[in-house]
């Protein structure tokens, strides 16, 4: 029932229904259309999902109240490190926490278990199924610089634009690539090859312009020669396909209408990838 979640006492990012940023009676539900949870279910899967901000908070100082600032506590090691963790890597953290219980659930099928993450948490759900080969599917829904996106293209949210307004997420290292994109020895299509064979999807908007969805389709393309190396298709695709159309394989992509959002024709294309590479048993 819905009344056993308690709310979070949390800092929560945003204004609509909250209080000084904190959740009111009224935030409950406040972004069902994002989660299509009847249907899912009646398509025979199970979702698990926690807030981002029990975790850590989502603002710069968010570490103090998070797993950051706990295990920091305990240990030599400072968060002003250059290449200690940032909040993506605390959110990425609790999706593996998640699989700890899971894989201890009878009613669950471990041999299927899917990371999906929107936006920022779709960074997480990458740099999540990165790590953990327990996610035998990721889903990457306008996840943008920092995430699916290419940064050399240097377009739209840019590391100059996304380190100093959420310098929190990243580790330090990160902030010496701004304005320098093509000092970095790595881009984002090695993040997404770093998947591979497991399934790939990624998903863009065509009027996202911040996320850049022509880098987003290009990462993808580039990181299929990991499946194809791995004797999988991959995205099978130089081109980035019609508005509305999802392509691919073992990596699949496609771009909708609109504006950044997690809508229901993504999750139908998610649903979709998800069946069918289930059935096929991988």
């Amino acid at each position: 029932m819905k009344g056993d979640v308690p709310l979070t006492t949390h800092w929560i990012e945003g204004e609509t229904f909250l209080v000084e940023h904190h959740a009111t009676k009224w935030s409950r539900g406040s972004d069902r259309t994002s989660w299509p949870l009847a249907e899912l279910m009646q398509q025979g899967f199970a979702v698990a999902t926690a807030f981002c901000g029990d975790l850590e908070p989502d603002h710069i100082n968010g570490f103090a109240d998070g797993i950051r600032g706990a295990v920091a506590a305990c240990r030599a090691d400072t968060l002003r490190s250059p290449n200690a963790w940032g909040a993506i890597g605390a959110w990425a953290w609790g999706m593996s926490c998640i699989v700890d219980y899971l894989v201890t659930e009878p009613t669950i099928d471990h041999a299927h278990l899917m990371a999906l993450g929107h936006s920022r948490l779709g960074k997480a759900a990458l740099w999540a199924a990165a790590q953990d080969e327990r996610f035998a599917m990721v889903f990457a829904n306008e996840s943008g610089e920092g995430g699916a996106a290419l940064m050399r293209r240097n377009f739209g949210e840019t590391t100059a634009d996304i380190t100093s307004t959420f310098p929190h997420w990243f580790c330090r290292q990160y902030e010496r690539y701004a304005g320098d994109a093509t000092a970095c020895p790595v881009d984002a299509h090695l993040l997404l090859a770093q998947i591979a064979p497991r399934p790939l999807y990624v998903s863009s908007a065509d009027h996202d312009y911040w996320s850049d969805p022509t880098g987003e389709f290009l990462a993808t393309h580039h990181a299929s020669a990991a499946w194809q190396l791995l004797g999988k298709t991959g995205l099978g695709a130089s081109a980035p396909p019609a508005v509305g159309r999802s392509i691919g394989n073992e990596v699949g992509y496609h771009v909708r209408a609109g504006e950044h959002g997690l809508t229901t024709e993504d999750w139908q294309h998610f649903i979709a990838f998800a069946k069918r590479h289930a059935t096929k048993g991988e």
